[in-house]
């Protein structure tokens, strides 16, 4: 884009800059809409563990039980939300 545009890295950010707030002035539904996706994918993100590190085997079942639960809570949140 500097090339293109032939401004300096620092002009290009202040256009950047400058763009992006006058869309999400103008559209704030838009930006909205994608803060909350972004925001989903992120919790959305599958939960990685073993289970051998617990010492107690009711406690990992508990955790992997509640991960369960809390994700579905996190996606009704935020579909509840649309």
């Amino acid at each position: 884009m500097m090339k293109v545009s032939g401004l300096t890295f620092y002009d290009l950010s202040i256009l950047l800059e400058k763009i992006s707030f006058d869309l999400i002035i103008h559209h704030p539904d838009l930006y909205m809409r994608t803060v909350i996706q972004g925001w989903w994918l992120f919790w959305y993100a599958p939960v990685y563990w073993k289970l051998l590190a617990f010492p107690l085997p009711g406690l990992a079942s508990f955790l992997q039980g509640f991960i369960t639960v809390d994700g579905f809570a996190w996606q009704a949140a935020i579909w509840s939300s649309w």
